[in-house]
């Protein structure tokens, strides 16, 4: 997908960071197989490149896991239940 067409359910001013800032697109759930899901659902955040690093470095902790956690409360309150979102991610966050 292109940057344009990207979008996040967890942070509104996704859109204009993108555009005005460049700073990196995080997708919230690591591994290939998570990447598209991600991009599916907006769980996408656009953070500055040292907060990015930290969230790579650490991806259970900090703000990785504050990320997860907002993201699976969306998931549970918009799209399905805890267990399927266990299913489609492998792990509780909350």
């Amino acid at each position: 997908m292109r940057k344009r067409d990207l979008r996040s359910v967890i942070q509104p001013e996704f859109n204009d960071l993108v555009l005005t800032r460049h700073w990196p697109v995080h997708h919230v759930f690591e591994g290939v197989s998570r990447r598209r899901k991600c991009e599916r659902y907006g769980f996408l955040v656009c953070i500055n490149s040292d907060v990015h690093k930290m969230c790579h470095e650490n991806t259970n902790g900090g703000a990785a896991l504050y990320y997860k956690q907002k993201c699976q409360a969306y998931y549970e309150k918009h799209i399905g239940s805890r267990a399927e979102f266990i299913a489609e991610f492998g792990k509780n966050y909350l």
